[in-house]
């Protein structure tokens, strides 16, 4: 079923650096047979392409579902989702996507009024209901708050992307904050935003997803997550931790609420990066990490898993 998902009628849009390796398929004769269900060449060369074992994750966009006549255009339609850090970049294009395949959404941010008004001017324009909260994610109070807010402003809410994050500044590869030299001023500011406040909006938003019927929780994580970021400590060990808060509410709050986690690598450059440090990396693009976002949400079989967005990352792993 995901192999028909990914290759669906446009194999061609099909792309390099999104990738997702699933255990389930073992046998490519059960991939072929998808293709035969899906009339899809085997020949095309983006199909062949995902033989070995990683898919790569198109755009998003009308996909036929087996023994359905229809086409489905807004997958999500109806849904209401809030989406943290979702003012400006990586979480600007979390929030568009999602009014785009039909979502209501709140805009979350800590201190860009001007860029989440204008997020929310952009959802309206595509037609969907927009509603702006912010919320210093370093304080329990205003998380309670906020969760307060969002379920009195959207009763149907059932999604929940965890995409706000900080990130400490410093050189691209080099940023100083080693484990030897890392303040608690640093340490509390990365694990409070990057994992106390996810894990206290989900306890929070639990009782609300788990009663809507279709819950799912996204939550944004990186390559240190899995390989620690030797000049960024804190950051890493915070989204170390984002990792296990997703495997634990997986199991916590299956079935009624799906959790799952996606590991983003070179989406966007920094606004900071000079132009040598741009060109040191191949950048994805947010297509790519919207791309999965919506193929998680729209994929109701898939729960504790994280889905691999990071093309290049692997080479500046570890620094």
């Amino acid at each position: 079923m995901l192999a028909a998902l990914f290759c669906r009628d446009h194999p061609e849009t099909l792309r390099r650096g999104s990738e997702y390796s699933p255990s389930d398929w073992k046998h490519q004769g059960e991939i072929a047979a998808w293709y035969a269900r899906w009339q899809i060449p085997s020949s095309a060369p983006a199909c062949q392409d995902t033989l070995d074992g990683h898919w790569k994750v198109p755009l998003p966009g009308k996909f036929k579902i087996p023994g359905d006549e229809g086409v489905k255009e807004k997958p999500l339609l109806g849904q209401q989702a809030l989406v943290t850090g979702s003012a400006r970049r990586v979480g600007k294009a979390f929030a568009l996507a999602l009014a785009e395949a039909g979502c209501d959404v709140i805009i979350h941010h800590g201190k860009s009024d001007a860029a989440a008004a204008q997020t929310a001017l952009e959802v309206e324009q595509r037609g969907r209901r927009a509603v702006v909260l912010q919320a210093d994610l370093r304080s329990i109070d205003a998380i309670a708050q906020m969760a307060k807010e969002a379920t009195s402003a959207f009763p149907k809410l059932n999604i929940l992307v965890n995409s706000a994050s900080t990130y400490p500044k410093g050189d691209f590869l080099e940023a100083g904050h080693h484990l030897q030299t890392e303040s608690a001023e640093s340490w509390d500011e990365s694990m409070n935003v990057n994992a106390r406040a996810p894990f206290f909006l989900i306890q929070q938003l639990a009782p609300q997803l788990e009663g809507s019927g279709n819950g799912s929780i996204v939550n944004i994580i990186d390559r240190s997550a899995f390989v620690p970021f030797r000049s960024r400590a804190a950051h890493s060990v915070s989204k170390a931790a984002l990792l296990s808060i997703t495997k634990l509410a997986a199991v916590t709050l299956a079935p009624k609420v799906r959790v799952n986690a996606i590991e983003l690598g070179a989406i966007l450059p920094g606004d900071e990066m000079t132009p040598e440090e741009r060109e040191k990396l191949r950048w994805g693009g947010v297509e790519s990490a919207v791309s999965a976002l919506l193929f998680v949400l729209s994929t109701p079989f898939v729960n504790g898993e994280t889905i691999g967005v990071k093309g290049d990352a692997f080479t500046y792993g570890g620094q």
